[in-house]
């Protein structure tokens, strides 16, 4: 079995506080709903039971009441998800300083040993 993680709730938007209480009975027929609440003053989240039941939710009943509803689907923000890569950025910037820190070390060890040279025979440098 293959589970479906896609969203299932609906955004719908630009519906007035009246219109709100008959969308349950326009949508149940398109599947069993699970929640249904506020979103904001002019839009409600609406979730199936399955991703299927919210697909044909979506494709037929945007026609409501005379006009075209706005649906979208709706994705909660999940930080887990967004905070993942930026910790590996910054595992790997942590690493680019450390290796650039090293660097800079080795260049100074560098300019001690041109330092050294001074007093040696310049021989070699002709």
């Amino acid at each position: 079995m293959v589970v479906d993680h896609r969203p299932r709730a609906l955004a719908i938007l630009g519906v007035t506080q009246e219109e709100k209480e008959e969308l349950m009975p326009h949508f149940v027929k398109f599947g069993e709903i699970e929640d249904l609440r506020d979103h904001d003053a002019n839009s409600v989240v609406m979730t199936f039971k399955t991703r299927s039941e919210a697909e044909n939710a979506a494709n037929q009943g945007a026609k409501f009441k005379g006009r075209v509803l706005q649906i979208s689907w709706y994705k909660p923000k999940t930080p887990s998800v967004t905070t993942e890569p930026e910790e590996e950025e910054t595992k790997e910037e942590d690493s680019s300083k450390e290796s650039g820190s090293f660097l800079a070390e080795e260049e100074e060890e560098e300019e001690d040993d041109d330092e050294d040279d001074e007093y040696e025979s310049r021989s070699w440098r002709r």
